[in-house]
């Protein structure tokens, strides 16, 4: 299968315990209507910076990218972009 990037939609989900993205991804498994066409598991597997999430990429009627992560990283990655955009 070959396609262009090219998302409609994006979203963030935040979970406090990492059991719960986990069960987030088995709920969207099961939906007839939506396939997983890729995962990318940075939870089991961190980046060398101590990056954690789960990034999917879906497929719906449309294509839709989302993010699970938990919410202190989330609370450092809203800060670490502040500090890299904002001019202090």
């Amino acid at each position: 299968m070959q396609f262009k990037s090219c998302f409609l939609s994006w979203s963030r989900i935040i979970c406090s315990f990492t059991d719960d993205i986990y069960k987030i991804l088995e709920m969207i498994k099961s939906q007839d209507d939506i396939e997983v066409l890729k995962v990318k598991d940075y939870i089991k597997n961190p980046k060398e910076n101590g990056y954690r999430s789960l990034h999917l990429l879906i497929q719906l009627p449309i294509f839709l990218s989302s993010q699970a992560r938990m919410t202190k990283l989330d609370e450092y990655a809203a800060v670490e972009y502040a500090a890299a955009y904002i001019d202090l």
